[in-house]
């Protein structure tokens, strides 16, 4: 999968959620576990795809709730803190 095609699928499922349905929570969880792993693994360089990553971790964690959201917090902030930390950031 390319970089773009990364990037226009994790947008998608972000304004899904946002936009359209956000009542199925393992689906929520189970997409912001996928953004948190691109952040891991996605290069310094693919800087839009790792935008996506982080800005749909938030909308994750804003539709999942305080406590659905704890349980992804560890996870969700190594790959916030990993994204923050490049020079680019």
């Amino acid at each position: 999968m390319s970089a773009q095609e990364l990037q226009d699928a994790s947008f998608f499922f972000i304004e899904f959620i946002d936009k359209c349905d956000h009542s199925d929570t393992m689906f929520m969880y189970s997409t912001c576990n996928q953004l948190a792993d691109i952040c891991m693994w996605a290069k310094p360089e693919m800087t839009l795809v790792l935008q996506n990553a982080v800005y749909g971790i938030g909308v994750m964690s804003k539709h999942l709730g305080q406590d659905a959201f704890k349980t992804m917090l560890p996870k969700a902030m190594a790959a916030v803190e990993r994204v923050t930390g490049f020079p680019e950031a």
